[in-house]
């Protein structure tokens, strides 16, 4: 079986390196994104005329986008970090799924992690 492709999501990668021991790593094109090759994505976003890219792990004024959260979870030992998706909870900016939920997703290196809505726990999680 063998797995291949551009644009492969950072985290479905990771969970095949973790998941099955002949898999051998990622290759990351682009660090940063950059000017002069656009891509699609630019299109689905509503952009008339898309002139970057937006592969990298940096947008192109060097801020951390989701997927370098992702890589520090996963590699830096030093520091804890935590990073949750969505980023937006406005009500017309938000992805519901077939129950009517917002699905959520935290990237984190921390043994535990709790999230909570309003004050209240909705989501408790620990290693292991």
């Amino acid at each position: 079986e063998a797995y291949y492709g551009v644009e492969i999501a950072t985290n479905e990668s990771w969970n095949l390196i973790i998941e099955k021991d002949w898999f051998m790593g990622q290759f990351l094109w682009a660090g940063i994104d950059y000017l002069g090759e656009p891509c699609d994505y630019g299109l689905k976003t509503g952009l008339q005329y898309p002139n970057t890219t937006y592969c990298g792990s940096y947008d192109s004024c060097g801020f951390a986008k989701d997927t370098m959260y992702i890589f520090r979870a996963i590699w830096n030992e030093d520091d804890y970090t935590s990073n949750m998706l969505p980023n937006t909870w406005n009500k017309d900016e938000v992805a519901l799924d077939s129950s009517g939920y917002v699905p959520v997703h935290v990237y984190s290196n921390a043994d535990k992690v709790e999230i909570l809505l309003n004050c209240s726990c909705v989501n408790f999680c620990c290693d292991g």
